[in-house]
């Protein structure tokens, strides 16, 4: 008798144990919420970055006398990509 007991005890620790875990876990899934958030503003730094690149780009080609890019960016201003 004594061995069941002790075995419900263990149980009800257990139970214990993962009811933390799930409080736990529900604390990580709103700090994942904003990690996601900041993921989204790391986004918004990469779209910036890159309309920079597209500027210095055609600053480059610009000073080189060049009428054609080799990006898309070219093309637009052509008025090719309809085509």
């Amino acid at each position: 008798m004594k061995g069941r007991i002790r075995k419900a005890q263990g149980t009800g620790h257990r139970a214990q144990g993962s009811g933390l875990r799930g409080r736990s876990a529900g604390h990580r899934a709103q700090g994942t919420g904003e990690e996601a958030q900041s993921a989204g503003h790391r986004a918004q730094g990469k779209k910036l970055r890159a309309q920079s690149t597209e500027r210095r780009a055609e600053e480059w080609y610009a000073v080189r006398g060049v009428k054609k890019m080799k990006g898309g960016m070219g093309e637009r201003e052509n008025g090719r990509k309809g085509d």
